[in-house]
C-alpha cells in the first residue's frame, strides 16, 4: 500500500515537472494555484473542528497549521516557518485563545436563581420583569445577536458616520474612508 502511494506521488510530481517545463508561462500560475489550495485546507480543517456555526478560534487554526504541516515531524511548525503560521499567531496574540465572555450574562443568571429563591413571589432578579431585563442583556451573546455586531461592525449604517467621526482612536479616519451620509 505504501508503495502505490509513493508511486502516485512520484508521478504527481513528474506531471507538475513536466507542465512546469513545457510551459514555463503557467508555472507561476500552477505555484499560486497550489499555495492558494493549501490556504484552503488549512481554514477547512480549521472550520471542521469549529463546530455547527463554522468560527475558530486562534488556537484552532494554529493547531490545523500545524495538522498540515508536512515536514517532516513538523519541523516548520516547530521554526515558526509552516504555512499561514504567522497569520496563526498573530491572530492569537490579537484576540487570545478563546472566543471572549464578559461572564455578565452567567453572573446574572447565577443573581437571579439565588434573589429568586431568597424573595419568593417578586420574580427573577427580586423585581418583576426582571427576567425581562435579563434576558435583554443576554440578548449580544446570542447567534442572532452576534451576528447583528459582526455586520454593524464590517459595514456601518451610514447614519453611523457622523457618530463615527466624533469617536477618538481613528474611528473617525475609518468613516472617512467609507464616505459620509449623503
Amino acid at each position: 500500500v505504501n508503495t502505490v502511494g509513493l508511486a502516485i506521488n512520484e508521478a504527481r510530481s513528474a506531471l507538475k515537472r513536466m507542465v512546469e517545463r513545457e510551459n514555463p508561462d503557467l508555472a507561476p500560475e500552477l505555484k499560486a494555484t497550489d499555495a492558494a489550495y493549501a490556504k484552503f485546507k488549512i481554514f477547512q480543517r480549521a472550520t471542521k473542528d469549529a463546530g455547527k456555526e463554522g468560527l475558530f478560534t486562534p488556537a484552532q487554526l494554529e493547531r490545523a497549521v500545524k495538522a498540515q504541516d508536512r515536514t517532516k515531524d513538523k519541523r516548520a511548525f516547530s521554526e515558526g516557518e509552516a504555512n499561514m503560521q504567522d497569520l496563526a499567531t498573530a491572530a492569537r496574540d490579537a484576540l487570545g485563545d478563546a472566543i471572549p465572555d464578559s461572564g455578565t450574562p452567567s453572573q446574572l443568571f447565577m443573581a437571579a436563581l439565588l434573589g429568586g429563591v431568597k424573595h419568593k413571589g417578586m420574580g427573577m432578579l427580586g423585581l418583576p420583569g426582571g427576567l425581562a431585563g435579563m434576558a435583554a442583556l443576554s440578548l449580544p451573546y446570542s447567534p442572532i445577536g452576534t451576528r447583528l455586531m459582526a455586520r454593524g461592525l464590517t459595514n456601518p449604517p451610514a447614519a453611523g458616520v457622523g457618530l463615527a467621526q466624533a469617536l477618538p482612536f481613528g474611528a473617525g479616519e475609518y468613516a472617512n474612508q467609507i464616505g459620509s451620509p449623503p
